[in-house]
């Protein structure tokens, strides 16, 4: 054979083995693209341009945006509404310090004989615990079990005549009780010293609570 003939079957044969070879690794290519898309669970071709949200995922969103707004609005409120008890107690505790500025300028002899239940009924005060003795009557305070001093006082004047009163602050209105308490309600003992108790009570607008301050200072005689 002409050695150029064999050269040119020579070309020939390996031409058609690398295209072989060609065509072998892109089958092979093929299938190891497949495998991949099965293991992933991709099986739907080539990846596809993002087509949107679905209906479930805009509803499941939208659950999960109102959960944080309610959560959201819930510290908002339950903050403000702290605020608002944190400055009704401050309001409270001036009204409480007021009450026991005017008995500390009354004369002594008053807060010895306390409150008058003649003319300021006593065993209507949720505050007061009554014990009727033969004639006679002793208010104790609920909140200690003191005796409250109810001799009738000589200076009928806040706060002890009458020793509950009301102002109204910012919207909000508070009760204001007074109770001059000694180490015996006996009249006419003059205690030396009168353990002075005022309690501020209100309820916030809206407010399925009411709150409470309670204050006490004793006050020795000159």
């Amino acid at each position: 054979m002409d050695p150029r003939s064999l050269i040119v079957v020579n070309y020939a044969r390996n031409a058609r083995t690398s295209l072989d070879d060609v065509r072998h690794m892109a089958r092979r290519a093929a299938i190891w693209q497949r495998l991949r898309q099965v293991r992933t669970g991709r099986c739907d071709g080539p990846a596809q341009p993002d087509a949107g949200m679905s209906l479930v995922e805009v509803i499941v969103s939208m659950a999960i945006l109102s959960g944080v707004l309610a959560s959201t609005q819930l510290a908002v409120t339950n903050t403000m509404s702290a605020a608002l008890v944190a400055r009704q107690h401050t309001v409270a505790t001036s009204l409480i310090s007021t009450a026991v500025y005017e008995a500390e300028a009354l004369p002594f002899d008053s807060l010895q004989n306390g409150l008058d239940p003649t003319a300021d009924p006593l065993c209507s005060d949720s505050n007061v615990s009554c014990v009727l003795v033969g004639l006679s009557t002793t208010y104790y305070l609920k909140a200690t079990g003191a005796a409250i001093a109810a001799c009738g006082t000589t200076s009928p004047e806040a706060p002890l005549v009458p020793h509950v009163t009301t102002v109204n602050v910012g919207g909000t209105a508070y009760s204001i009780s007074a109770y001059p308490t000694v180490s015996t309600s006996a009249c006419g003992t003059s205690p030396l010293l009168v353990t002075l108790v005022v309690i501020v009570t209100w309820r916030a607008p809206n407010a399925a609570r009411s709150y409470q301050v309670v204050g006490e200072v004793g006050i020795a005689a000159p």
